[in-house]
């Protein structure tokens, strides 16, 4: 970030291109991006709650409060790991594992989706867009993401296969008492496990909006089409980086100026999208997120006080 923008001296030019757009028409499309924030942890949460209540009866209010705890302690994480310590903060400490394991399986779910549609909208924007683009890197992106939604699949419904696994690879033992405190993931219904994957269809679609909507704010000239599907290779591209948010935003800017680049030359229209997009949909939640965690007695909410 320092690199992208205060080391550029761009930090001005970021908010008066801010400042311009939302003097003009295009102010529409950033706050119908703004208004559909909400939605999206709204979904999250009551993904959550239906997965929590397979062992405890959470209200939706709660189930909320600690999507927005865990994205709080998340944010400074790799890969937001840090998620599943900040929503078992709302649950009795005798569910910790439980909590951890229906946070596990909203991730999965949700990766399924970006990769089940990034897969399709990077097939489509690398045929419309990349000249002289290899069709053989269809067939090796397909089996990618084919093999890595089997492996997620598997991960989430075969308890008991991995175990064996793991006892085939000499980690059984090593790994068995986390093993056993998962017991939770066999006992959620496949009804429930449907209704989360339809869930996260629906934040993956508004995500994918809200994307487009600000890309259109800061002017970047594109049709629907290609808005979509670039959005879509884009986040299939970010759900395999590793880094926690601070610093993945930085990747994520240059991963955009790689794909809008080469229909638009504004690269302050670009790069401000993408943090923006960012502080809407991250920075704004883990703000109010950071209040619940400070009202929060957190030693005792993992039982370490009675």
């Amino acid at each position: 970030m320092y690199k992208q923008v205060l080391g550029k001296g761009d930090i001005g030019g970021l908010y008066n291109s801010f400042k311009d757009q939302f003097s003009k028409s295009s102010k529409l499309w950033f706050l119908l991006c703004l208004i559909l924030m909400p939605f999206n942890w709204l979904l999250e949460a009551r993904k959550w709650q239906l997965l929590v209540k397979s062992f405890y009866s959470l209200d939706f209010k709660s189930a909320l409060r600690g999507i927005l705890s865990g994205l709080s302690i998340g944010i400074i994480t790799p890969q937001r790991i840090g998620e599943y310590g900040g929503r078992i903060l709302v649950l009795p400490s005798k569910y910790n594992w439980e909590g951890v394991s229906s946070t596990f399986l909203c991730s999965i779910a949700q990766n399924m989706v970006n990769v089940v549609l990034g897969l399709l909208g990077a097939i489509i924007f690398l045929q419309n867009h990349v000249l002289e683009f290899d069709q053989r890197y269809l067939i090796y992106v397909t089996i990618g993401g084919f093999v890595f939604l089997v492996i997620l699949y598997f991960l989430g419904t075969n308890l008991d296969k991995v175990k064996e696994v793991l006892s085939y690879l000499g980690l059984k033992k090593v790994l068995k008492p986390i093993l056993d405190r998962l017991r939770y993931l066999k006992a959620v219904p496949v009804q429930t496990k449907m209704a989360v994957l339809n869930w996260s269809l629906l934040r993956y679609i508004i995500y994918v909006l809200q994307y487009v909507m600000i890309l259109y704010f800061f002017g970047i000239e594109i049709d629907w089409l290609t808005g979509v599907t670039g959005v879509s290779l884009i986040y299939l591209l970010q759900t395999g980086i590793p880094l926690p948010p601070l610093i993945g935003i930085a990747a994520r800017g240059e991963i955009a100026l790689f794909i809008w680049g080469q229909f638009d030359n504004n690269s302050l229209g670009i790069l401000s999208a993408s943090y923006m997009l960012w502080i809407i949909n991250l920075i704004i939640p883990s703000l109010l997120g950071l209040f619940f965690v400070l009202k929060t007695n957190i030693l005792g909410s993992l039982g370490y006080e009675k």
